[in-house]
């Protein structure tokens, strides 16, 4: 997955990058050994350490911008357009961990418990290669994804039955609000989203049971052909968030594992090595 979101952050050069790779995907436990790292230089040099390689990039960036020769299609030559554009500098490693950070570790907590179930259920896995096949039938183009409908489906059943936290989208209120039921929330009190309706047998029939189809299902009744897809938030399925706050990273977050699932059906068998038992959000009593 790490791998997958570089290619589109940075270019293939990176994607390949071993070194790269092993600080995107551990970036959140390696953050104190690099502060301890960047400390052997000297304390002048340590904002300048990590240039050259955004250098490289923002001069082919800037010598495509001055000839109109092909440009980068990356993250680096989309963010450096955007802050000339604006007149703004940025930090360009700071962008591309944050990226990173957002790309990597949501995508893959889902995809992993997407495999997990699975390797559960190995009779979905077979619709999924036909579906592939077709979908990718003439080559694989942009819109293939988007044609993946079972797939996407199933993605969205797995967020559903598990998503990344019981509690997510975590706000400080600014001011003193009086909810429509009389809920008082004084200013400063922090509040959070809570993914309980995304498991309540009043929105989805068997909320505790994890069905593959449920979603491909409600996209073929009349009006909700565009309401049950991974990428459409609502207060029913919350998992990337609601409204102007929801996700803006969404879309390529479903195409990348659309991308990720055809890969690996495509060219693997697997199956879990171990009995254990799938993880599910716990609710605190």
């Amino acid at each position: 997955m790490s791998q997958l979101s570089t290619r589109i952050f940075l270019g293939a050069k990176l994607a390949k990058d071993t070194s790269w790779q092993k600080n995107t995907k551990e970036y959140t436990n390696e953050l104190f050994l690099a502060v301890r790292e960047i400390r052997a230089w000297p304390e002048w040099s340590r904002p300048y350490v990590h240039w050259p390689v955004i250098d490289k990039r923002i001069a082919e960036v800037r010598e495509a911008m001055r000839s109109g020769g092909e440009m980068p299609q990356d993250a680096i030559a989309w963010a450096y357009q955007t802050a000339q554009a604006k007149g703004t500098a940025y930090d360009a490693a700071h962008v591309q961990l944050a990226f990173s950070m957002a790309s990597v570790l949501t995508t893959s907590d889902l995809f992993a418990t997407l495999l997990l179930r699975l390797c559960r259920s190995p009779e979905w896995v077979q619709p999924l290669r036909e579906e592939i096949e077709q979908a990718a039938a003439g080559g694989w183009e942009k819109t293939s994804p988007y044609k993946m409908k079972l797939a996407d489906s199933i993605l969205t059943e797995t967020q559903r039955v598990k998503p990344l936290g019981v509690l997510l989208t975590h706000r400080y209120a600014t001011e003193d609000v009086t909810a429509p039921d009389g809920t008082f929330i004084p200013k400063g009190a922090l509040v959070a989203s809570n993914m309980s309706r995304m498991w309540d047998h009043t929105v989805f029939p068997d909320p505790d049971d994890w069905q593959p189809d449920r979603f491909l299902k409600l996209r073929e009744q009349p009006g909700k052909e565009h309401s049950a897809q991974l990428v459409t938030t609502s207060t029913e399925g919350m998992g990337f968030g609601l409204g102007t706050h929801a996700c803006p990273g969404r879309f390529f977050a479903a195409s990348n594992m659309k991308v990720m699932l055809a890969y690996l059906l495509r060219n693997y068998e697997f199956e879990r090595a171990d009995d254990g038992v799938d993880a599910f959000p716990h609710f605190i009593e």
